[in-house]
């Protein structure tokens, strides 16, 4: 090769790197990216709603997680109001221009929140997620990137309203269950706080968490009956007195909350009153049948034993979990915390419609085994594939969150 061609060749090869680099370049939006400066999460709350505090609290936890999985910076922030108050959150809708902000909220004061303050802007990211489906939730689709709820509380005809909406802009995200904040180092701080009476020894443990009484969406109350109870009393003390576990009981504030005659409320859980007859009637199957068993009643003011015993059943091998079906949020603590397959949920008269779509479709997928009301029939889903994993509600959305972030940094 001629001086003058290789003077040539060393001449181009400049020019071939800058073009790929600049392609490269061009194509940069197509690549997961980082963004630039921290993520700020931002969770809006009324105090006065606990449970939406709590689904609001744990995907703003799950998203921490997953920011950190992903080596991304963040800051989260808690804004909380006071009767409803808009006014005192409306900081956190303004933002710096070079800041990615993300703000979530939950139930019927996020819808009221989001239906007043949703900027379309690049650079916040609205989610609202609750555990039914609320007609005022067509006033915020299409001012906010993502609604997440459960899928049994999701119908064909929501989904269409989603899907036609003008803008786009609202993407549905379904869960398996409801989000919640309750974290593995929760129930293991509670065991070792535990200052009631201690747990007895045993090779297995089969935990007991009695539910109570429910509202129907007109408020019509329905009830978790003695007779309920009783039976599965008995179905419980005869697989405990099989596999040698003692039987962890504890039950909450609805159980036997109200009369069933009259419909009065009742105060047995308050220091020192008696023990309510719902839980009784249970109590009373454990001793007919001769079956080792502990009861923790709940009495407000009184650390409650659910934490205690959930993480003991976490812990010891074999070791099964009873709820009734009508706490959603009970179901979902506690499929996402015990091993596949050692989940019972019951079905009683308290549950109404949407409990009842819940536990079916918790069922239909491989999440729980489901317990008929005659308290004797139990129905396993079959085993779970290998591959399959359960993802709690609120790492769901958050994963979904951090995945459109990381594909659309400039969004």
């Amino acid at each position: 090769m001629t001086l003058s061609k290789k003077l040539l060749k060393l001449c181009f090869l400049p020019f071939v790197f800058t073009s790929f680099f600049a392609l490269l370049r061009s194509h940069a939006p197509l690549l997961p990216q980082k963004p630039q400066s921290p993520l700020s999460i931002n969770l809006l709350m009324d105090k006065a709603f606990v449970g939406d505090c709590n689904q609001t609290s744990g995907i703003g936890n799950a998203l921490i997680r997953a920011c950190e999985k992903k080596n991304l910076r963040y800051s989260i922030k808690k804004w909380y109001s006071h009767n409803s108050n808009i006014s005192e959150i409306e900081g956190a809708f303004t933002h710096k221009q070079n800041t990615k902000k993300i703000i979530i909220s939950s139930g019927s004061f996020g819808l009221n929140a989001f239906s007043q303050e949703s900027p379309d802007t690049d650079n916040i990211y609205t989610i609202w997620t609750g555990h039914q489906v609320f007609d005022g939730l067509k006033n915020i689709i299409g001012k906010i990137d993502i609604l997440a709820l459960p899928k049994h509380a999701i119908t064909e005809s929501f989904r269409k309203i989603i899907k036609n909406s003008k803008n786009m802009r609202t993407k549905l995200v379904e869960t398996n269950g409801v989000a919640h904040n309750l974290q593995k180092h929760d129930l293991f701080k509670a065991n070792n706080n535990w200052i009631g009476e201690r747990f007895l020894q045993a090779p297995s443990y089969i935990g007991v968490f009695l539910g109570g009484d429910a509202p129907t969406p007109d408020g019509t109350i329905r009830y978790f009956t003695q007779e309920e109870a009783r039976l599965l009393g008995q179905l419980v003390a005869q697989k405990a007195k099989k596999s040698g576990s003692c039987v962890l009981i504890t039950n909450g504030p609805r159980t036997g909350k109200h009369d069933k005659t009259s419909g009065a409320v009742n105060n047995f859980h308050k220091k020192n009153s008696q023990i309510d007859p719902v839980s009784m009637a249970f109590i009373q199957s454990m001793q007919e049948n001769n079956a080792t068993y502990q009861f923790f009643d709940f009495k407000f003011g009184v650390p409650s034993a659910y934490k205690a015993i959930l993480a003991t059943l976490m812990t010891t091998p074999n070791s099964q979990a009873f709820v009734t079906g009508e706490s959603a949020s009970m179901v979902s603590e506690l499929c996402d915390f015990m091993p596949t397959g050692q989940t019972y949920v019951v079905s009683v008269n308290s549950m109404n419609r949407t409990h009842k779509a819940f536990v079916r479709s918790m069922h239909e997928a491989k999440r729980i085994n489901w317990v008929h009301p005659n308290a004797q029939i139990i129905e396993h889903p079959g085993k779970l594939e290998k591959s399959t994993e359960n993802i709690s509600a609120a790492e769901t959305i958050a994963r979904y969150v951090i995945a459109q972030i990381l594909k659309y940094p400039n969004k």
